[in-house]
């Protein structure tokens, strides 16, 4: 807990957990972001039909029911940790607590849980669903993709593309409506690639695009210095060294250049 002005400050309180509520089928996002026109419509019909108050945007639906109410003090650590186990769903949580002048201060958190990635059924009533295991990967570890529809069959185009060219290219079952896959990162994914994953479902295309970040930490270099003279008499000759060694294997060769100036 803090000011305004990011300063510590000693709170207590608790963080309320609450499941939201999910519609029976899933909402389509709208056609367009805006109206065009004055006499076009561009209402969904999750928002005229019996799940009108559901929208595109899950972290707007209703709260179903309180699961979990937690309290905290941050007079002796701050920041404070809470642990949570929270089943897969859709969920708010809302740090409520008071100012030092007695007014209730509410802080809300939208929380999505996936479920487990081994599933081949989706359990979320999203439309659509492509989210990354991490976002950086190093050569050697393994890249791992999920992707899930809310609907009762569904299927979605993987696609995944390195130095602009189409690396692997497939369709996901359509009785499976949650997939993952891994990709193991070579050296030559350094620099990183791109998957894209690509569903059609009621006049609506869902298009996810996910970076995978492969860095090139074999090129990282550690310079420390052998030897520092930070005091020097006029005219008078010193020899700095300086050692230079790679961060992840040793070096063949290397240069560098240094400038001295007062």
């Amino acid at each position: 807990t803090q000011t305004l002005d990011g300063n510590p400050m000693p709170a207590e309180g608790k963080v309320v957990i609450s499941r939201l509520r999910e519609p029976k089928q899933p909402v389509p996002g709208k056609l367009w972001s805006y109206n065009y026109w004055w006499w076009s419509d561009n209402s969904t019909d999750s928002e005229t039909g019996p799940q009108k108050e559901f929208g595109p945007d899950w972290k707007t639906w209703p709260v179903d029911k309180v699961v979990q109410e937690i309290k905290f003090n941050t007079s002796k650590l701050n920041p404070d940790t809470l642990k949570i186990s929270l089943p897969a769903g859709l969920y708010k949580l809302e740090c409520v607590s008071q100012d030092p002048f007695g007014q209730e201060v509410r802080s809300p958190l939208p929380l999505m849980v996936l479920p487990k990635w081994d599933n081949r059924i989706f359990s979320l009533k999203i439309p659509s669903l492509a989210k990354l295991q991490r976002a950086t990967v190093a050569v050697g570890g393994q890249a791992r993709v999920l992707w899930g529809t809310g609907y009762s069959q569904g299927r979605a185009l993987v696609e995944i593309e390195h130095k602009r060219k189409m690396v692997d290219r497939y369709w996901t079952d359509p009785d499976v409506t949650q997939h993952s896959f891994t990709i193991p990162v070579k050296e030559q994914h350094r620099g990183g690639f791109t998957v894209r994953i690509t569903q059609v479902r009621e006049n609506r295309a869902y298009t996810h695009s996910l970076y995978v970040n492969v860095p090139w930490d074999n090129k990282e270099l550690e310079i420390t210095a052998e030897t520092f003279r930070d005091k020097l008499q006029p005219g008078e000759k010193e020899t700095w060294k300086f050692k230079i060694r790679g961060k992840k294997q040793d070096l063949a060769a290397s240069e560098m250049a240094a400038s001295l100036y007062d």
